[in-house]
């Protein structure tokens, strides 16, 4: 699974390009109380076979699913990790969704930022953990090993997610994560996250540029 990061680092593709092995699901999400376009990519063996597969689970599916996608097909043929389903959820309003605090204002270079809808994260993820994660499972072949990706505002959300559900996914993959969000969310989070947890069953990927 180490290997799939190099998936999010690849130059992203700016349209889901669906092919035979591809499917978009709505939900209607009680949850977020919105329909929610998914973007679901298959293995090609799936069609034929009667095995189940490890599933991906990412934001941006719009940009970010269809690199990745064509990325883990390249290296499971290389024989360099297994076959999986990717499944991504496209954006309605990226900042809510993704950013586990409200903040009314940062300051960059001293010009002041606002993010009027921001702090939505617990609950998006709670949309993953009742309603994407049981449909995905409930209508296609499955392992019970679960990976979750995200980019940037999509880092910070994975990350969320495991210091707030460490037991919802298997791996996290945090790409260049909003490290400043919130006065160093990230880090006031992770230090109570280990002060409280001395054991993670978890494989944690994380990558952050200078």
């Amino acid at each position: 699974m180490r290997r799939l990061f190099f998936a999010l680092l690849l130059a992203a593709t700016p349209l889901f390009a669906q092919t035979p092995d591809d499917l978009t699901l709505k939900i209607d999400s009680k949850v977020l109380g919105e329909s929610r376009t998914v973007l679901v990519h298959f293995p090609a063996s799936y069609r034929a076979g009667t095995r189940s597969y490890p599933v991906l689970y990412m934001t941006d599916a719009e940009a970010q699913l269809a690199h990745t996608a064509a990325t883990a097909t390249f290296l499971a043929r290389a024989g360099r990790m297994p076959e999986m389903i990717v499944v991504g959820v496209t954006n309605l309003d990226r900042t809510r969704d993704l950013t586990p605090t409200h903040v009314d204002g940062i300051s960059i270079d001293g010009q002041p930022i606002s993010f009027p809808t921001s702090g939505g994260a617990p609950k998006f993820l709670t949309f993953f953990e009742t309603e994407l994660i049981p449909t995905i499972e409930k209508t296609y072949r499955t392992q019970p090993y679960r990976v979750f990706a995200g980019h940037s505002f999509g880092g910070l959300f994975a990350l969320n997610a495991l210091f707030t559900r460490p037991k919802l996914f298997n791996a996290i993959i945090a790409v260049s994560p909003s490290f400043t969000w919130d006065n160093h969310w990230v880090l006031r989070t992770a230090q109570q996250f280990v002060d409280a947890n001395r054991e993670l069953n978890a494989m944690l990927v994380f990558t952050l540029a200078n």
